[in-house]
């Protein structure tokens, strides 16, 4: 006799649409041409295992929490499923769609934030990268979470999350990121390409470093606890004006980090010639970079392009970074369009 659907062995991998109950659209399961069991299971169990979900859950191609609220997650299953009691005050209904094994990702793409930034900036530029099949990092560094922190302990925590990735490793650093970047990846044999997104490859100097723009802006605050940071106040007022939707509300919610004094102070010792292959993307209205270091730029960088926008660069145009790293992911693509 065949088994209830609910009592079925399900092999390999499967990926799961669990819905709460106060829920009431249900995500569509994706068109193909595996079976599609229909499985109700206790909400008690169910939940401690997605317990998860209420704490903060990343979205990544594993854990991804629908618009609607509903969580897809890849799961093997260690034992079959059961019949359950259908009592829907108790009652989680999950879609259930047999799927192969997620395949080996492309390679991986390291992210730095900027200054006073945070991971989760990336986050318009890590959902075509997942989407694509790329491992995506966001290291968090170090000078953004402790006032006594340095850009050795920056440039040490990207090159370890480099050394633990699935190569091949594209980098890309935003602002501030890109120094941290160019630091890193030196003498990577993992790392493959480097995008420098609103920056500029790092040049070591012997020279002190200079902070006197610190002291120059008036919207740049210094602590007393070694830390200067951005006037809140201020910067809620300019992002209101610049941004909305999702990308509002996240700037919002996370509000720009205090950093270690060190970062304007104190050189870093890891210092290196980068040699790896190398992407320059200006905003074409970025105060930032004046036309004679973008020309001079151009001289000294390969590839050098530009986006219509300023230097919020990976909120204005996530779509842009994302391509040019899957570029770089994918060398058949590449020779295809220097071709």
């Amino acid at each position: 006799m065949e088994p209830h659907p609910t009592q079925r062995q399900v092999t390999g991998w499967i990926r799961i649409n669990a819905l709460w109950p106060h829920k009431r659209r249900v995500e569509p399961p994706l068109r193909d041409s595996s079976p599609r069991p229909t499985a109700v299971r206790s909400a008690v169990g169910l939940r401690r295992e997605l317990s998860r979900k209420s704490d903060g859950l990343r979205d990544t191609p594993e854990n991804l929490i629908t618009p609607s609220g509903a969580l897809l997650r890849w799961w093997r299953p260690d034992e079959p499923w059961h019949r359950p009691r259908l009592s829907t005050s108790t009652m989680v209904r999950c879609m259930v769609q047999a799927s192969p094994e997620p395949s080996r990702p492309i390679g991986t793409a390291v992210l730095i934030h900027g200054c006073w930034g945070n991971p989760d900036d990336w986050t318009w530029v890590r959902r075509p990268l997942e989407a694509a099949g790329v491992r995506v990092e966001t290291p968090d560094l170090p000078t953004h979470r402790s006032p006594h922190a340095t850009l050795d302990d920056d440039v040490q925590l990207v090159r370890d999350v480099i050394r633990a990735s699935t190569p091949p490793v594209v980098c890309a650093g935003w602002s501030f990121g890109g120094d941290i970047m160019s630091l890193a990846a030196v003498g990577e044999p993992g790392v493959t390409h480097v995008v420098f997104v609103a920056s500029v490859p790092y040049e070591p100097s012997t020279e002190p470093m200079d902070a006197s723009w610190i002291d120059a802006d008036p919207h740049v605050l210094v602590r007393t606890d070694g830390t200067y940071g951005i006037d809140r106040e201020w910067f809620v007022a300019e992002v209101k004006q610049q941004f909305s939707g999702e990308v509002l509300d996240h700037l919002l919610r996370k509000p720009r980090r205090r950093v270690a004094m060190a970062t304007a102070t104190t050189p870093p010792t890891a210092v290196g010639r980068l040699t790896v292959p190398k992407t320059v993307l200006f905003g074409r209205h970025d105060d930032g970079f004046p036309e004679d270091l973008r020309r001079s730029t151009e001289g000294k960088v390969e590839d050098v392009r530009y986006v219509d926008t300023d230097h919020f660069i990976i909120f204005h145009e996530p779509e842009a970074v994302a391509r040019i790293v899957l570029e770089f992911l994918n060398p058949l693509d590449h020779s295809r369009a220097k071709g």
